[in-house]
C-alpha cells in the first residue's frame, strides 16, 4: 500500500520538477 503512495508522490514531485525546469521564470 505504501509503495503505491510513494510512487505517486515521486511521480508528482518529478512532474513538478520537470515543469519547473521547463519554465523557471515563465508562467
Amino acid at each position: 500500500p505504501s509503495d503505491r503512495r510513494l510512487n505517486t508522490w515521486r511521480s508528482a514531485m518529478f512532474h513538478v520538477k520537470h515543469r519547473a525546469a521547463l519554465v523557471p521564470t515563465r508562467r
